[in-house]
C-alpha cells in the first residue's frame, strides 16, 4: 500500500528453478500448523525485501492460501479450482504488525 492509495500486488521471485522450489517448499511449511510468532518472522522477512525493492511502500499485507484444484471428476464437471484462506499478516513501515488473522 501507498501513501496515495495506490495498491500493488505481488508474488516471491526467485532467481532459479531450484530457488523456486525452495520457497515453494518454504510456503508450503509456512502454511501449516506451525508457531504463530515463527510464522510471523519469516513473513516480515519476506515483506522486507519488497521494501528493499519499493521504500516507498508503507503497508504490506502478506496474505497465505490454499488453491484446491477439483479431482478430474470434478474438472469434467465443469468445476473450477477454488481459494481457501490461511492466514493474513499486515506490516507497516513502523514494523509494528497485527495478529494473524484467521477463520
Amino acid at each position: 500500500h501507498y501513501p496515495d492509495g495506490r495498491v500493488e500486488y505481488e508474488l516471491p521471485r526467485v532467481g532459479s528453478a531450484a530457488a523456486g522450489l525452495r520457497v515453494a517448499g518454504l510456503l508450503d511449511r509456512m502454511g501449516g500448523p506451525t508457531y504463530d510468532p515463527l510464522r510471523e518472522t519469516m513473513v516480515k522477512m519476506l515483506a522486507y525485501s519488497v521494501w528493499q525493492k519499493d521504500p516507498a511502500a508503507t503497508t504490506i499485507s502478506a496474505v497465505f492460501g490454499i488453491i484446491k484444484l477439483p479431482t478430474i471428476a470434478e474438472f469434467e464437471r465443469g468445476q473450477k479450482e477454488s481459494y481457501e484462506f490461511l492466514y493474513s499478516y499486515d506490516f507497516s513501515r513502523t514494523d509494528k504488525t497485527t495478529e494473524p488473522k484467521s477463520p
